[in-house]
């Protein structure tokens, strides 16, 4: 209970820190993303209590609507007013759309040409060099392409001509008004942003009755932003309080949009070091924004058509309030994730036990997987950061704001960096997060990372350095070989497929490296193979010849081995075979001649033998011998029967052996066997000092064997077990039946002490050594002779004092 408990523990501390710091770093991110950026972290009542117009963006908006509106009042061209066409672009959703192709700028025209003329240099050093090799086609479709293209170069070019006469032309002032009218047309529909323009007191341009130009700074009902320029400063008032524009008295340049997070400076005339233009001193504006805007639509129904003002207001109170749902979101995660880190923090120490535990897991991987693994993690965080920013791209944005403005020096990483913390997805940070700490977490207990590692295991696998055995390293060799050259041909073809991506069109070039890499690594593979399959059939060749040689067969090889991996190896083996078939052959004669030697010597010893026990059958007759002389001759009697028995043991064992034992094989029942050897041997059981227990099934069990033979077996057995049990001892003859086999135990404590690493089964072995009457040493030598040439199993074994002797055969039907 205590280990579950523990492990449960482990868990939760684990689970909290996870759930702690994710949401911690996820609720800090989008905080820092979804706030305005003129408001820190600091200014909690105005993040998450403030309105729209606590923002950047909106400060961006209304001064380019002022400074449009003030080009209109001094009867400027509005169109070379850089803030036509960029107060669209701070707030997004100006419905006019981006300026015109005039009011981009002319260095951007410029650069655009060099790109193409460098593009079409390279085409013409490509079409060069196809018509060089001989590539006509290639050359004459690349040629139709490069006409086109210097086409659509002098189309950008005529292009750039009417954009720079259309610049340098000076419009009259008719047309300038018009212009201006024109832009008071499209944007007087959107009641949100409420302006009058007027020049020496008269009115120019007014989209509303709600306003005037007498500077009285009181909002109309549902406005709480209000605008004014008399002429020489700017007046702003938000909530009925006016706001402090001007500070010391002077702009600072450092204080631009790029510096977001900051409380900027108003980009308007009235600054000490920023005075106003003469020709502005007569001009007034007044505008006035909406506390909540609406969204305003116009209709043309005799066109059954329709379409929405600037509403760029609108828009931006709606992203708002979007954010402000979602910092109120982000600060409960960030809450929570504070509370789940003290949890964590307070069961730190089942938090090391559970960092130990994954450290065990990163152990087990591969470091090349878990380069793989962490570049992937990277390249998901720098693919979430692209597609960071609603939709528009925080890198689109970056390269084509930040980078245009700032360029790619080094030195201004810093506000690159910024930028990519404020608006990047909270997601990316926290898998950045648990990148680094995984990494970290292994480094910190896994200290050697690189022990556990593919290639280390290729080198160890295919280094020759720990190989001593010649074929051995000729394989480890050609295998390294091929193992490069499959590599050196995937290079290949990924360079194959990047120089076709990149646009290399010489057909022919990547044909002729992919169909030449490819037949290099064919025939690699082939001759590699072609040798692997030679050694493994060899191999095939060694093993066969090792089985027959186990099996007693000692035939030669055939084949020829010359320079194969293996030639030394099969010629070790065929040595081996040679000597031992001599070896068997010279064991052979030598147990056929001790085979003859002891039938000759039981022969020669038997006709003596014969004489002297029947010269003793002799003396037993004869009458009115001394006592002294008839235990005389009752002890040659003993030992002249015990000789005999001796001889005809020692006889039958060697015929035993040489497998030239007659044998008369028959139908047995192996219980009657045990019983009838028993019943013969009852008096002599009775007489002992043990006794007999016996088991056997009650149905008959059918063998295979000689009948005589195994009644001499048990008869040693049983003859063994009372000469050799210790008095007043039980010995257990059970016939158990285990699976298709039959099998005999013999079971008996034995009088003296067992030494475990003697053969019982040797000839002439005696259980007890000191005994100098009795038996000859061969009781269970002719039991296992006879026991196996009868076709059975015959084992024994010893478990302290008790000896066990067990008896197996097949059973038949």
């Amino acid at each position: 209970m205590d280990t579950k408990w523990k492990s449960r523990k482990n868990v939760i501390s684990a689970v909290a820190f996870i759930l702690g710091v994710s949401l911690t770093l996820g609720g800090m991110a989008g905080i820092l993303r979804d706030k305005p950026g003129s408001v820190g972290l600091w200014q909690m009542k105005e993040l998450f209590q403030g309105d729209y117009q606590h923002n950047n963006r909106f400060q961006d908006y209304m001064t380019g609507r002022f400074w449009n509106f003030l080009t209109m009042a001094a009867g400027g061209n509005l169109e070379n007013s850089w803030w036509y066409g960029a107060d669209s672009y701070w707030d997004g959703y100006d419905g006019g759309g981006y300026a015109d192709i005039w009011n981009n700028d002319w260095e951007s025209y410029q650069d655009n040409l060099d790109e193409m003329m460098d593009g079409y240099e390279e085409l013409e050093k490509e079409w060069e060099k196809l018509r060089q090799e001989g590539a006509n086609e290639e050359a004459e479709e690349l040629r139709d392409e490069i006409d086109d293209y210097l086409e659509e170069i002098e189309n950008y070019q005529k292009e750039m001509e009417n954009y720079h006469g259309s610049r340098q032309t000076e419009l009259t002032q008719e047309e300038k008004k018009q212009r201006a009218q024109k832009y008071h047309d499209r944007i007087k529909g959107d009641q949100n942003l409420l302006y009058v323009i007027s020049y020496e007191d008269q009115v120019l341009y007014a989209n509303s009755e709600l306003l005037s130009a007498e500077g009285k700074m009181k909002a109309p009902e549902g406005y709480n932003f209000l605008l004014y320029f008399d002429g020489e400063k700017v007046r702003i008032t938000k909530d009925g309080k006016e706001l402090d524009i001007y500070g010391d008295g002077y702009y600072r340049e450092e204080n631009t949009w790029q510096e977001t997070g900051r409380k900027r400076d108003w980009f308007v005339p009235g600054y000490l070091n920023f005075p106003v233009d003469e020709s502005l001193k007569k001009a007034k504006i007044f505008i006035a924004a909406a506390k909540e805007p609406v969204l305003y639509m116009e209709g043309s129904y005799g066109t059954s058509g329709g379409g929405k003002y600037d509403n760029a207001l609108y828009w931006m109170n709606v992203n708002w309030q979007g954010n402000q749902k979602l910092l109120k979101k982000e600060a409960v995660c960030f809450a929570l994730g504070l509370v789940f880190l003290l949890l964590a923090f307070l069961s730190r120490k089942r938090g090391r036990e559970a960092a130990a535990k994954v450290a065990g897991v990163q152990a087990g991987i591969w470091v090349e997987c878990k380069a793989l693994l962490f570049l992937g993690m990277l390249f998901l965080v720098f693919f979430i950061i692209k597609r960071s920013n609603q939709g528009y791209g925080l890198w689109q944005e970056l390269t084509e704001v930040y980078f245009y403005e700032y360029g790619y020096d080094v030195a201004n990483l810093s506000v690159y960096g910024r930028e990519i913390l404020r608006n990047a997805n909270p997601v990316a940070w926290i898998i950045l997060f648990w990148g680094i700490w995984l990494v970290w977490n292994d480094w910190k207990y896994n200290k050697k990372l690189w022990t556990n590692s593919l290639s280390g295991k290729l080198y160890r696998a295919f280094s020759l350095k720990s190989l001593n055995w010649a074929p051995a390293r000729r394989m480890a060799f050609r295998n390294c070989g091929a193992f490069v050259g499959a590599a050196l041909y995937a290079f290949l073809l990924l360079g194959i497929v990047i120089w076709r991506i990149n646009g290399y069109k010489n057909i022919l070039v990547l044909f002729l490296l992919t169909f030449c890499g490819t037949a290099v690594f064919l025939l690699l593979t082939y001759l590699v193979g072609r040798k692997n399959i030679e050694t493994a059939r060899d191999m095939e060749t060694i093993s066969g010849c090792i089985s027959e040689i186990r099996n007693g067969n000692y035939r030669d090889m055939e084949g020829d081995f010359a320079d194969h991996d293996l030639q030394n190896v099969m010629a070790e083996l065929e040595d081996i075979r040679h000597g031992m078939e001599n070896a068997v052959e010279e064991q052979m004669r030598s147990q056929k001649m001790k085979v003859e030697l002891i039938a000759n010597v039981s022969h020669d010893i038997k006709t003596p033998l014969t004489s002297i026990i029947s010269y003793v059958q002799f003396l037993k007759q004869e009458e009115d011998l001394p006592e002294h002389i008839k235990d005389y001759v009752k002890i040659l009697d003993e030992k002249s029967q015990r000789l005999k028995n001796m001889v005809q043991d020692v006889f039958a064992v060697s015929k035993a052996a040489s497998g030239e034992l007659p044998m008369h094989m028959e139908k047995l029942d192996f219980g009657k066997l045990l019983h009838q050897t028993l019943a013969d041997m009852e008096e002599q059981i009775k007489g002992s000092a043990v006794s007999f227990r016996t088991e056997t099934p009650p149905t008959p069990v059918m063998i295979m064997a000689d009948g005589e033979r195994m009644y001499r077996v048990f008869q040693n057995l049983f003859q063994n077990a009372i000469q050799y049990s210790l008095a007043g001892s039980r010995v257990y003859v059970t016939l158990q039946i285990e699976g298709a086999m039959a099998v005999v135990s013999v079971k008996n404590a034995s009088l003296m002490e067992l030494n475990k690493e003697k053969d019982f089964a040797e000839r002439f072995t005696r259980g007890d050594q000191s005994r100098t009457d009795g038996g000859s040493g061969l009781g269970l030598s002719i039991a296992q002779s006879f026991t196996e040439a009868c076709g059975g199993e015959f084992s024994w074994e010893t478990d302290a004092d008790l000896f066990v002797v067990k008896v197996s055969f097949r059973m038949v039907g």
